[in-house]
């Protein structure tokens, strides 16, 4: 009887625990998906820049200077030294 009481309230906080978690991960799912993303917007923003003989490296700096966007590459499968 005392070991079925123990499965029991054993039973009972793990099924606490994943409602809790079951509820979260419903809220962050909503939260998420009734946010408007504006990423798109950056894309279709007219830029006018003027480089020449500049590392890519150097030409990328400065379009995240003046779009307020950050580029992430990896520089294996970029050479960003090359002019």
């Amino acid at each position: 009887m005392k070991k079925n009481r123990q499965c029991s309230g054993l039973l009972l906080t793990i099924m606490k625990i994943s409602f809790y978690q079951i509820v979260l991960a419903i809220t962050f799912v909503a939260v998420s998906k009734a946010h408007d993303g504006m990423a798109q917007d950056f894309l279709n923003k007219s830029l006018t820049l003027k480089a020449e003989d500049v590392k890519l490296r150097v030409a990328l700096s400065q379009i995240e200077h003046l779009t307020n966007v950050q580029f992430v590459y990896s520089s294996k499968s970029i050479e960003v030294n090359k002019k």
